[in-house]
């Protein structure tokens, strides 16, 4: 609360801040997660950014660049940076980069020429929130113990796993997004709906459960897709009125001796 003058942030992510009072509040650089009153928002725009110099952390600046090998910019990632690893990422073997904040953002995630076989290494009860579309690739390693969100508000989004294992639940929860997935998916825990598309897209699902818990509007779409859930909570929707299940002629098998559907 401000009676007057002018208060301004730059370079933020802004999340539930409720700005009162006649002073003019601005945040530039600068993203909107929702939820925000008051304030005036100019956005950073779209970025793309290459990761280089080898293993590291998420958050370190000296490890991204606005071109492939290029010089650091010394900024992390925002909710619309594309962030890319390439053949120019790791000139060696056993390298790791790993998110060890409570909240990393990006938009896209591309693995795609990575070489040198790196190590993804997101921490147990570290979240890793994507704005856009993720993939991975057959040729990297995967220490996933933290939460993976995905978070965008339009569709046309694509996740490709390539294999990777997922430890932790898995979010899916974008007003108005829309996520197709391009290769099976697996984790230990469960996937979770809770706002806007999944279209599973005939692939296999091997999780623990399946969990919509909310009452917003979300949709799966199933289509051939296998489900194999191994927990005691299969499946659980509820605020039902709000979910659409487009079944097509998918199978769910439960291999837990107490399976409940709810």
């Amino acid at each position: 609360n401000r009676a007057s003058g002018t208060v301004t942030v730059s370079y933020v992510v802004m999340n539930d801040i409720h700005a009162t009072g006649a002073a003019i509040f601005s945040a530039t650089n600068s993203t909107d997660l929702g939820n925000n009153n008051g304030w005036n928002f100019t956005s950073a725009g779209i970025r793309d950014l290459y990761w280089v110099g080898n293993g590291g952390s998420w958050t370190d600046g000296n490890h991204w660049a606005l071109s492939r090998g290029g010089a650091t910019v010394v900024c992390a990632p925002g909710p619309f940076d594309n962030v890319h690893f390439d053949a120019n990422s790791f000139s060696q073997t056993g390298q790791v980069v790993s998110i060890t904040v409570n909240n990393a953002f990006c938009r896209d995630i591309e693995w795609t020429g990575a070489t040198n076989t790196p190590t993804f290494s997101l921490n147990d009860l570290k979240k890793l929130r994507v704005f856009g579309s993720l993939r991975f690739i057959a040729a990297m390693n995967s220490n996933l113990d933290g939460l993976l969100s995905f978070e965008a508000n339009a569709v046309g989004k694509t996740i490709a796993t390539a294999g990777q294992n997922f430890k932790a639940s898995t979010f899916f929860n974008g007003n108005g997004g829309g996520w197709t997935l391009q290769d099976n998916f697996n984790t230990d825990s469960s996937l979770v709906l809770e706002r806007g598309t999944l279209n599973t897209n005939g692939r296999t699902i091997n999780a623990f459960g399946f969990l919509s818990p909310q009452s917003a509007q979300r949709t799966l779409t199933m289509g051939s897709s296998v489900f194999n859930l191994s927990g005691e909570t299969a499946w659980s929707v509820t605020g039902a009125s709000g979910f659409t299940l487009n079944s097509g002629t998918s199978v769910i098998n439960c291999s837990n001796d107490y399976a409940v559907f709810s």
